[in-house]
């Protein structure tokens, strides 16, 4: 059997050391994005993703956004990276 005062005891330190540390480290905590970076990234990985036909590789990729501007600077992010 367990020794539950003991049991409890650790349970109730790991449970203030826990609270104290902030809870979950910054990398489990859910990032959060724009609707215009989601966007964004979709487009990109669409298109690195797609088969295109034979084409140079310095061929250009032009892609056209219309009507959102955060949805340009959001585009031009991802790409660059």
């Amino acid at each position: 059997m367990t020794d539950r005062p003991g049991f409890l005891r650790r349970l109730l330190l790991t449970i203030v050391v826990v609270a104290a540390l902030g809870g979950a480290p910054p990398s489990l905590i859910a990032q959060t994005a724009a609707a215009a970076e989601l966007k964004a990234a979709f487009l990109l990985n669409f298109a690195r993703l797609t088969t295109w036909p034979t084409l140079p590789v310095s061929a250009p990729l032009t892609l056209c956004v219309f009507g959102d501007d955060r949805g340009v600077g959001a585009l031009a992010e991802a790409v660059r990276g």
